[in-house]
Formats: C-alpha cells, sequence, structure tokens
C-alpha cells in the first residue's frame, strides 16, 4: 500500500499552490476565491523513485467540528476528515500573516489525538509575520517550515523533512508495542470487504457480489483509540483452501473477525477453525452479517441452531448480528475491540483471584476425597493470550472432579467478565505444602 500525505489548512493559505509544486503538475486549480476547493484532489509525489499519495483538500472551516448533516459544509468536512484518516503524514499549511488563533488550537489537538506525523509549514513568507513565531512556541508546536510554495523557496528542505517522517514512520509501526493485527476470516461472499468498508466508514476495497473478489490479502493501518491497527482482508475460505494456511494467518493475528453469513448460519469448517481459534490463544468476534435479510421466524431459528452449535463457547462468546452494508450493530463490534484493548495488558493480582476461590467455595464446595479435603492455596495469573491461571492446592486437588473444575471455570470467567478469549485454568499442587 502507498504511503498517503494530505495537505491540509485554512482558505487561501496556498494548499494547492503547494500541491502543485510537490506533484509538478498542474492539476489542482489555484484561485483567490474562499473555499474554491471542496472535494479531494489525488496526485503523485515521487520520493527516491517511489510514488506517495499527495492529497489537495478542501479549507478547514469554523464549523468543522459540527456534524450537521443537512448542509453543505458537512460534506465538505467530511471529505477532509476522511483525507486526515488515510494520511501518514499531515502537511500543515499556515499562512506567514495569519494569526493562530483558539480554532487553530482546537484543530491541531484534534490532528495530534489522530496520532499522525505533523508538519508544520508557514507559506507566503514574503508576507512574514513575525508575531506568528510566538504564536507557535504558545500553542507548543514543532519547529515549522518556512516556504513560498509560489517562488518553490525552501522545497527541498520541505521534502527533506518528509522523507525523514516517511522513515521514521515506518521504523514506528514496525516497533510500536501498541500494534495490534486484526484480520477478517469467512467464506467467500459473506461481506467482509464490505464490513471493512463500514468499520472506516469509506469504501476502500474493492467490492462485488461474485464470490472470490479479493484475491490477496489486503491491509489498512488505521488509529483508533491511541492504537495503532493492521486491519486485513482476507481471501474467502473454499473447499479448496488448506487448513493449514488458514491456521497460519491466523496465527499472526491477535483479533479475528469470523464472518458467517446469516442465510447459510455455521457448517463444518467454520466449527473447526473457531475451536483453532481459541486454542491459539486468539480474541475472536464472531460476526453473523446480513441479519436484515432474516425474518423473524428464520432469526429464531439461527439463533437456536446457534446456541446448540456453540454451547461450549456460550459462557463467554458473544455474538454480533449485524448488516455491514446497511451499518445495523456495527459498533458492537467497536465495543468487543475496545474490550480487547482493556484485557491484552490486563493482569488480575493473586489476591483477587486467590479471593475469588474462596467465594467459589462458599459457594459450593468440592467434594471430599476419601474423607480428606480438598485445599486450594492460591491462584496466579501466568499469561494473558490466552488467559491462563493456576491454582495451586493440597495433593488432592488432582483429584477434582471434571465438572466441579468446570463451576470454578464458568465461575471465574463471569466474575472476571472474561469474553470472545479462552481461559485456561491449571491445577497444581503446591510443593511447599
Amino acid at each position: 500500500m502507498n504511503q498517503i500525505i494530505s495537505i491540509i489548512g485554512k482558505t487561501n493559505v496556498g494548499k494547492s499552490t503547494l500541491f502543485n509544486c510537490l506533484t509538478k503538475k498542474n492539476n489542482s486549480r489555484t484561485n483567490n476565491i474562499p473555499y474554491f476547493t471542496r472535494d479531494r484532489k489525488y496526485g503523485i509525489l515521487k520520493i527516491k523513485n517511489k510514488n506517495i499519495n499527495l492529497i489537495d483538500t478542501a479549507a478547514i472551516l469554523n464549523d468543522f467540528f459540527s456534524y450537521k448533516k443537512n448542509n453543505i459544509n458537512y460534506s465538505i468536512n467530511k471529505q477532509t476528515r476522511i483525507a486526515i484518516q488515510e494520511s501518514k503524514i499531515i502537511l500543515f499549511l499556515i499562512n506567514s500573516y495569519t494569526k493562530i488563533d483558539l480554532f487553530y488550537k482546537k484543530f491541531i489537538k484534534y490532528l495530534k489525538l489522530k496520532n499522525k506525523k505533523i508538519i508544520f509549514i508557514i507559506n507566503k513568507i514574503d508576507y512574514f509575520n513575525k508575531y506568528l513565531i510566538t504564536d507557535f512556541y504558545k500553542f507548543n508546536l514543532n519547529h515549522p517550515i518556512f516556504i513560498s510554495a509560489l517562488k518553490k523557496i525552501n522545497i527541498k528542505k520541505l521534502l527533506f523533512n518528509i522523507k525523514k517522517n516517511l522513515y521514521n514512520y515506518r521504523i514506528s509501526i514496525k516497533n510500536n508495542k501498541n500494534l495490534i493485527k486484526i484480520c477478517t476470516i469467512g467464506k467467500t461472499n459473506v461481506g467482509k470487504s464490505t464490513l471493512i468498508n463500514s468499520l472506516l466508514k469509506e469504501t476502500r476495497l474493492i467490492i462485488d457480489k461474485n464470490p472470490g473478489t479479493t484475491r490477496e490479502n489486503i491491509k489498512i493501518k488505521i488509529n483508533y483509540k491511541n492504537n495503532l491497527f493492521i486491519l486485513t482482508d482476507t481471501e474467502g475460505i473454499d473447499k479448496n483452501i488448506k487448513k493449514n494456511k488458514i491456521l497460519k494467518l491466523i496465527n499472526i493475528y491477535n483479533i479475528i473477525l469470523y464472518i458467517i453469513d446469516a442465510n447459510i448460519g455455521l457448517v463444518e469448517i467454520d466449527l473447526y477453525l473457531i475451536k483453532k481459534i481459541f486454542l491459539l490463544g486468539k480474541f475472536l468476534i464472531l460476526i453473523i452479517n446480513k441479519w436484515d435479510l432474516l425474518n423473524i421466524h428464520k432469526k429464531k431459528l439461527i439463533k437456536n441452531e446457534l446456541n446448540l452449535k456453540l454451547k461450549k463457547y456460550k459462557t463467554f462468546l458473544s455474538l454480533h448480528f449485524i448488516s455491514a452494508l446497511y451499518l445495523y450493530n456495527i459498533k458492537t463490534i467497536f465495543n468487543s475491540i475496545e474490550y480487547f484493548i482493556y484485557l491484552k495488558n490486563k493482569i488480575w493480582s493473586i489476591k483477587k483471584l486467590t479471593n475469588l476461590i474462596n467465594l467459589a467455595i462458599k459457594k459450593k464446595p468440592p467434594l471430599i476425597y476419601k474423607n480428606k479435603k480438598i485445599k486450594f492455596i492460591l491462584a496466579k495469573q501466568i499469561n494473558q493470550t490466552p488467559i491462563n491461571i493456576i491454582i495451586f492446592g493440597n495433593k488432592k486437588i488432582k483429584c477434582l472432579s471434571k465438572n466441579y473444575k468446570k463451576y470454578l471455570l464458568n465461575f471465574f470467567i463471569k466474575k472476571l467478565n472474561i469474553k470472545n478469549i479462552l481461559l485456561k485454568i491449571i491445577f497444581l499442587t503446591n510443593l511447599f505444602t
């Protein structure tokens, strides 16, 4: 996927002039009329024989943070928001004679929350205002680059900074501890690409009703709540695809969006892969798509079938009944992603887990084995994906029945509110007793 850079700024700061200067073409019309540019304009910036997508955007409007849809400004602002979302680097352009006001402060804060690389540029330096420097320090901004897009002054310095930031961005992705990998899994024509488009609120992938449209894995990098995600759309599962190939693919990712066509329901390959996903310690979001196409009677039948086939996972697996095409229930998927963000670094204390054992015993004591009590000493979490908890006890802990082990497992799942990921409890003898 090509790197993307957007030029952002208020009206008549020279965005289109800079766009033409960097692309070395006159594809973007320049004009002194305020708000002349309304749509995104794409061009190619060549750096080290590589093509970088460059976007010329509409002017930032003062009602940028208004979301009233029955307004032409909403559509213009939306185009700019999409460009920001797509971009790796933002070229934030300001006139040399424009004073930075509170709106700028709010907008720059908005950009920083998007985790983008921002290069601040002061254009039209022939009209330089010395008080602007004070404003930059006041708002704690990075050192700006002073240019004249029209006269091509300091453009080489700007290009050097773009190169440096492109390189640094790639390194930061590689070493980013918050990097979370998500992939879509499902049979052909279940709506994987449509779902990704709905999640991104923009058509970014090719969609077709003919099975097998996606013939290679397509990766998209997005930021969500200060976490960097790699979202991958995979080719559909069919009869010819090897199970080992799918399992190798699944093993790379943290979150699996497993999509089922509501009209078809769960089939044998789905049940096999769901089991493997949990055993690999992955976070599963099971999605039943095209829910809007079913009548009430059919919905009831499908839910009963799912409850029956997923009986062994019902204590912790949540289902998402959605319509990717019509954005129905899409927010529930984000809720599950947010829960994974919480869970991936969660470590429960020994005290907390040991107290839960005592609570479970109080509610339902284990059976006495050969006139001797089974005693629990403490519990400790040793892993996160999957969640592994060791429960230490006396020698008789090995005699716990399968039913009681299942009771403790379900008790911990409920009390710790574990969802969509496997919890494994290991019972060990405390060697010091």
